[in-house]
């Protein structure tokens, strides 16, 4: 995609992911169960010298499928971009991509199934606040 704003967001995500290969950010781990222990998911996050989450990383699922999602925030602590991995127990395996403006508004969508019959996922939920939901996944 050559909109001038996609090209800075996956700007944006490659130098967050060099941060984070790098070892720039520092990194916490979380295990958290929900919904009475249907649902559990690791998280994985990354924050920066001033404290700003700049990647939100979990993993998980109940008894039918997974997720593997990962979020990623700009300097200023907004979300520019989120990615979307799933596979369910029907074979089905379906990627999403989410690009934000700086008001966070969708400003483009990408849905592909992969493979297999489908599986009635939700779209990806927009994290705007990550220091908040850190302290509570479950809500």
């Amino acid at each position: 995609m050559r909109r001038p704003e996609i090209r800075s967001i996956r700007a944006i995500v490659t130098s967050v992911d060099t941060s984070v290969a790098l070892r720039r950010f520092v990194e916490r781990d979380t295990t958290v169960v929900c919904d009475g222990g249907d649902v559990s998911f690791e998280i994985t996050s990354h924050t920066d010298s001033q404290h700003i989450v700049r990647r939100i990383h979990f993993r998980g699922g109940s008894g039918d499928s997974a997720h593997d999602l990962t979020y990623y925030y700009d300097p200023q602590g907004l979300l520019r971009f989120a990615f979307a991995g799933r596979g369910a127990v029907n074979g089905t395996q379906e990627e999403e991509r989410v690009y934000y403006d700086v008001q966070g508004k969708v400003i483009h969508r990408d849905v592909r199934q992969l493979e297999g019959p489908g599986y009635p996922w939700d779209a990806v939920d927009a994290i705007t606040d990550p220091s908040a939901w850190l302290r509570n996944p479950c809500d």
